[in-house]
């Protein structure tokens, strides 16, 4: 069965059982193709790249793609020794490590269950140890996909931030860790009919009309964040209670008020289009970027459209710095071998295309209660 990754989703189907199938989707303009021997080996794949709208993050017909095969195997290979970093984060969940070979072809990630070797310059199978769960696998598989895919990816600016889509046009935040850029994204997701676009990354292409890339990732939220909002917290629990498809860990019920990265649980991105009952938007225009500061200690309001070809420019630089991926990777590491793509124009070029189409830089900082 071949079947487009977001008409599968959108209709709620699922692949028969016993039957193997084939997804197509894109991550970054860059097709992929996801074969796999149990379908729910592709259910966490279904839970990202089906939050998107109808057919917006369907596999283009033309240009190189990545191919992955999936099935089950007895026992994962003994040959690989060396110890490689795969992820890097806070999150101790997803700060793991593997094991590859000299020649960087197969990999295993013992706490996962799987190996993954490489069958030819963009063609990689992977295998899953007899006894894993299903769904369990198919979140370090799509790990694997979004890994690839993102040393793979297009000419552009990779930035660290959140987005909203307004109809075609884009509002990003971007600041440091802790700055509020989630709060901002899903104040506006509440309040507005607007679209979620990205939760961490996205791609700021070279074009003139500074297209953009959503990145597929996990929504992030601190659970002081969740309490506070009642929708939020409603779904926070409902993914507990519930028998969820795409869960493969339990957060717990009950919800503190903490405001810390060691409070975070993170979600699907089909668990925030549930909450807002709006799907994501993989593509649109930069329209503006919001420079966030969120926090208890701010005691009013302060909004500031700056400057960006006066006193302004360095500020809005020197964040945009701080907020590029584009010449250090610090959490997808380069386990498989691959070199971090050195093709991103520089920043200021970002700011120049935004002054010129009427775009926007802001400042603004926020009390939250």
């Amino acid at each position: 069965m071949i079947r487009d990754e977001t008409a599968l989703l959108a209709h709620g189907t699922a692949a028969d059982p016993g039957r193997g199938d084939s997804v197509h989707f894109a991550i970054l303009d860059i097709p992929i193709r996801l074969d796999v021997e149990e379908p729910e080996f592709a259910s966490i794949t279904h839970a990202f790249m089906g939050a998107y709208a109808p057919g917006e993050a369907a596999a283009m017909a033309a240009g190189d793609g990545l191919a992955f095969h999936v099935r089950r195997v007895a026992t994962l290979p003994a040959s690989p020794t060396e110890k490689v970093a795969v992820h890097r984060t806070r999150h101790p969940y997803w700060d793991f490590g593997g094991l590859t070979d000299a020649a960087r072809v197969m990999h295993v990630w013992p706490t996962r269950g799987l190996s993954i070797e490489r069958m030819g310059p963009r063609s990689w199978g992977i295998g899953v140890r007899h006894d894993v769960d299903a769904r369990f696998a198919a979140e370090g598989i799509f790990h694997a996909i979004r890994s690839l895919a993102l040393y793979h990816r297009p000419p552009g600016n990779m930035l660290h931030g959140s987005a909203v889509a307004c109809g075609d046009r884009l509002v990003a935040f971007v600041g440091p860790s802790m700055a509020g850029k989630t709060t901002l994204m899903t104040r506006m997701l509440a309040n507005t009919g607007c679209h979620p676009f990205a939760n961490d990354r996205f791609l700021v292409l070279p074009d003139a009309s500074l297209q953009t890339r959503s990145w597929p990732s996990y929504a992030s939220f601190c659970e002081g964040h969740l309490q506070g909002d009642a929708s939020l917290a409603a779904a926070a629990r409902r993914y507990e209670a519930e028998d969820c498809a795409y869960r493969t860990r339990r957060w717990g019920m009950q919800l503190s008020d903490r405001f810390d990265k060691a409070g975070k649980r993170t979600y699907p991105m089909r668990w925030l289009r549930e909450v807002y009952g709006r799907p994501y938007r993989n593509a649109g225009q930069l329209a503006a970027i919001v420079l966030c500061q969120v926090s208890r200690d701010i005691e009013r309001t302060v909004f500031r459209q700056l400057d960006l070809d006066g006193a302004d420019r360095e500020q809005a630089l020197s964040c945009l710095r701080a907020s590029a991926f584009d010449d250090h990777e610090p959490s997808f590491l380069p386990w498989h071998g691959l070199p971090i793509p050195r093709n991103a124009p520089e920043l200021g070029h970002i700011l120049d295309r935004l002054s010129a189409a009427g775009g926007k830089v802001i400042s603004l900082a926020v009390p939250v209660n």
